[in-house]
């Protein structure tokens, strides 16, 4: 099991960790929130010049054709800066779900829009409460959608959604465009304030099904994947905060001394580095 980074992957690391401290900066950031906007195009268009949104789509449909470590190499720097980009909703989750259920048709439709940036897109599976196996309420029938869809990530900014429903053969995946009639987007208010959500009603909206693959094999293969990147983006946030908490504990100071010179500080801080890195090798 290899568990250092590739020279070729460090360098990715390093180059996309130079563009997130330029332009997700603490500052920044406050700035969004507080503005209540949802994301930063700017450093999506960014991202899109770099070929990071292309990352692990094949070249065929207009990706750069790296591979799941460089993308899980993308998703920890994103982590790190809680960058406010719909990467995970667009890449991560939509474009993994049309590279395994899609057929060549549809993913040369599809991929090629979500690899240069110019289309957002989404994966709604969830419906409320519930995980990956719990009964799916929506439906497809006659190329149409009904159904409501919450909480969709990043759905209000979204062009483009991957929905998850039930037809009459059974659990299908299905694409459409979200800027049409028949579909409903409520934004929902949630604790993370830089990543949004929205609830997603679909009332008889114009869809097309997946058929390069079983959805059933291809949705276990897609939430076994996320899984993955997810813990990714987890491990670059454990470490962003435990270096504030360190760089804290070397400026203060207590009955004189640094409060990083205490040992019950210091034992605290190397229990959580130990953590995360046994975090980095199991993902």
């Amino acid at each position: 099991m290899q568990f250092v980074l590739t020279e070729e992957q460090g360098l990715l690391r390093d180059q996309v960790r130079d563009l997130l401290q330029k332009q997700a900066t603490p500052e920044s950031l406050r700035t969004l929130i507080t503005n209540g906007e949802p994301w930063n195009p700017n450093l999506w268009r960014e991202m899109a010049g770099l070929g990071l949104l292309g990352a692990a789509i094949p070249e065929s449909y207009g990706g750069v054709g790296l591979g799941a470590m460089e993308l899980a190499v993308i998703c920890e720097e994103l982590g790190r800066a809680v960058a406010p980009v719909p990467f995970f909703s667009s890449v991560c989750m939509a474009a993994e779900a049309l590279a395994l259920a899609g057929s060549d048709a549809q993913k040369a439709r599809w991929l090629p829009g979500i690899a240069s940036g110019e289309t957002v897109a989404t994966f709604a599976w969830a419906e409320g409460n519930g995980g990956p196996g719990a009964p799916c309420a929506a439906t497809i029938a006659g190329g149409r959608l009904r159904g409501r869809k919450w909480p969709v990530p990043d759905a209000g900014i979204a062009d483009l959604c991957v929905v998850l429903a039930r037809s009459d053969q059974g659990p299908a995946l299905a694409v459409l465009e979200l800027n049409q009639r028949g579909v409903t987007r409520t934004p929902l208010d949630g604790f993370d304030q830089l990543r949004h959500h929205a609830d997603v009603a679909f009332d008889g909206a114009r869809c097309e099904v997946l058929d390069g693959a079983p959805a059933a094999g291809a949705l276990d293969e897609l939430f076994d994947r996320l899984a993955v990147y997810e813990a990714f983006e987890q491990l670059g946030g454990t470490e962003s905060a435990l270096y504030m908490a360190r760089d804290y504990t070397m400026q203060r100071y207590i009955f004189g001394r640094q409060l990083a010179s205490y040992q019950a500080v210091k034992h605290n801080l190397a229990d959580i580095l130990v953590m995360a890195e046994l975090a980095r090798g199991n993902a």
